[in-house]
This record gives C-alpha cells, sequence and structure tokens, in this order.
C-alpha cells in the first residue's frame, strides 16, 4: 500500500467537497481542519471548496466554516450554481434563464447579471432546489417540450430522483436512462431557437 505522503507528493491543488468530508452536520470531521491548515501554511499547495450544492452561495458555506473554526474567503468556496452562471455567461450571453432554484440562488444569478425570467426562456435550469413545488418542474417540462418540439417519452431524464418528481408533475411516464459514474452537478435543458 502506499503511503499517503507518495500518494499527495506532486499534488499542488486540493478539491475539497465540504459535506461529509471536512465536516458532517455542524461537526468538523475529524482531522480535516489539521489538514487543511497543512495546506494553508504550504507555499506550493493551496485548497478550494467545492460543492454540489447550489441551494446556497458562498457567503452561506464561508460562515458555516468559520463557525467550525475555519476562516476563508469566498473566493475559496465555489457551488455548483457558480459553475452554471459562468457557463451560461459564456456559453448563453444575454439568454433569457427560467431557474427553478431557491430564491438566494435566483438573487446571486441576479447579481451575476443572470437574466432571470418566469415566461419564454431561452434557457431552462433545474438546480436542488429547496423550495421546488410540482408546478415549478411542470412549468419547466412545459418549455422544454414547446421549444424543443420533444414528447416525453422521448427525453431521458438524467439525475438523482429528479426523473420521479418531473413524472408527477408533470403527469407524464418519464423514461428514466443513466450510467454509472457520471456526476451531475445540474441539469441543463437548452431550449434555443
Amino acid at each position: 500500500m502506499q503511503k499517503k505522503e507518495d500518494a499527495l507528493k506532486g499534488v499542488k491543488l486540493f478539491v475539497l467537497d465540504m459535506d461529509g468530508t471536512v465536516y458532517l452536520g455542524d461537526q468538523l470531521i475529524e482531522g480535516a481542519l489539521d489538514f487543511i491548515r497543512e495546506v494553508d501554511a504550504s507555499e506550493d499547495r493551496d485548497f478550494i471548496f467545492f460543492t454540489n450544492n447550489a441551494s446556497r452561495v458562498p457567503a452561506v458555506y464561508v460562515e458555516k466554516l468559520h463557525k467550525l473554526g475555519l476562516d476563508v474567503e469566498e473566493s475559496k468556496v465555489v457551488t455548483a450554481g457558480d459553475v452554471c452562471a459562468e457557463f451560461l455567461k459564456v456559453n448563453y450571453p444575454g439568454a433569457r434563464v427560467y431557474l427553478n432554484g431557491t430564491p438566494v440562488l435566483e438573487e446571486n444569478w441576479k447579481e451575476k447579471g443572470i437574466n432571470l425570467v418566469e415566461e419564454d426562456p431561452d434557457v431552462a435550469v433545474q438546480s436542488f432546489d429547496t423550495t421546488l413545488t410540482y408546478e415549478k418542474l411542470s412549468k419547466a417540462c412545459h418549455y422544454i417540450i414547446k421549444e424543443t418540439g420533444y414528447q416525453p417519452k422521448e427525453i431521458a431524464i438524467v439525475g438523482d430522483r429528479l426523473y420521479t418528481d418531473i413524472a408527477v408533475a408533470d403527469h407524464r411516464d418519464v423514461i428514466m436512462k443513466f450510467k454509472k459514474n457520471i456526476s451531475i452537478f445540474h441539469i441543463f435543458y437548452y431550449i434555443s431557437s
């Protein structure tokens, strides 16, 4: 078995998940704080936190980490919402975006210059949303079907239990297809003319 020091020898940047890696609930995982402080003290190594939970923004995670005894700048925290917003800005500049996301995420995207709309979007994004309703999911399904011309049986929903929510929201059968080892941070539905 390879020693930990040898396995990490050439690593310059540690991309750390938070929940379950650095903390579990409101408790630091043993050794996490020591590891982060050791990396932070190193001249040739760095770390960032990355989470696939887009229901919160970096400021929320910075505050949580502070309460756990770790002070970091917001620039050290990247969420799936940040990545998605950047993707939209680069690939769909000025697009009208329908977002199913938390109010915090909506406000964050508005601050980033994303043009959020409730009707006639160019792009529909389904995020992790603690305020999700079947009405919101149904609306997203409507935009997908209306703008793409696909029928429900022609759409494969890929995600973590999202397909059942959409099926219930839209009162239709949805075919689920999936592959192992695919990590999906957001499900993007591109609606283009």
